[in-house]
């Protein structure tokens, strides 16, 4: 029987969440805290995941 390790068994939505969140942090830090739509977009978030952080104040 083949088992997987826990991190293997996550979504992958939730580490490429991850991934995305501290990609537009370290932009955010070099940009005084500031990143575009376009930028967000660029490194692989949707429009819609943009629009939520938006409306909801993230």
């Amino acid at each position: 029987m083949h088992t997987r390790s826990s991190r293997s068994m996550r979504p992958r939505a939730t580490r490429r969440g991850v991934r995305l969140v501290d990609e537009i942090a370290t932009m955010a830090q070099r940009q005084l805290g500031l990143v575009t739509r376009e930028q967000a977009v660029g490194v692989g978030m949707s429009r819609s995941m943009v629009e939520h952080r938006l409306e909801s104040g993230i």
